[in-house]
């Protein structure tokens, strides 16, 4: 009898399965974060725009020097956020995700979209040359998507992290 009472009470400490661990749901959403962060991060290190003229490409602009490497904040805020997810479900994660999500999203459509078709100086020196957007303003977007899917699906159907428990 005692060492049922014992069992019962360890048991008990324990709490439920819910407040235990994270569900296949919160690993999966915090798997989506780190690929959006990831993905952020390359999109840092991409040209966003080349400026050519007929077959001959004059100006190469990154994406990070472009708007001064705001991603790489948020790509390392949103690991940190991400390792949240995937350790408690906590729903103030799942905010932050979708926060930085739009923040990435931001900085790429309002940023970085109006400025892939411009040539600036190189234009006025060539009259031929035109900008043509590269692999980075597409990394960026997708990245930033990527961060908004997680925290917005993690705070619509990601309930029973140690949050919701209590």
């Amino acid at each position: 009898m005692i060492a049922s009472a014992r069992d019962a009470k360890n048991e008990y400490s324990k709490g439920n399965s819910a407040s235990r661990g994270v569900s296949a749901l919160h690993l999966g959403l915090a798997i989506v974060a780190l690929g959006g962060a990831i993905l952020l991060v390359v999109a840092e290190l991409s040209p966003l725009l080349d400026i050519r003229a007929a077959a001959v490409t004059l100006q190469t602009v990154k994406s990070g020097s472009h708007h001064g490497y705001a991603q790489l904040v948020v790509a390392v805020v949103a690991v940190v956020m991400a390792l949240g997810v995937a350790r408690t479900g906590a729903r103030p994660a799942f905010v932050a995700l979708l926060a930085l999500g739009a923040v990435a999203l931001g900085v790429a459509l309002l940023g970085d979209l109006p400025d892939i078709h411009r040539s600036g100086v190189v234009g006025q020196q060539f009259e031929s040359a035109a900008a043509h957007p590269r692999a980075g303003i597409y990394l960026e977007t997708l990245g930033g998507a990527l961060l908004l899917v997680a925290g917005g699906v993690g705070l619509v159907l990601g309930w029973g992290g140690r949050d919701d428990a209590r």
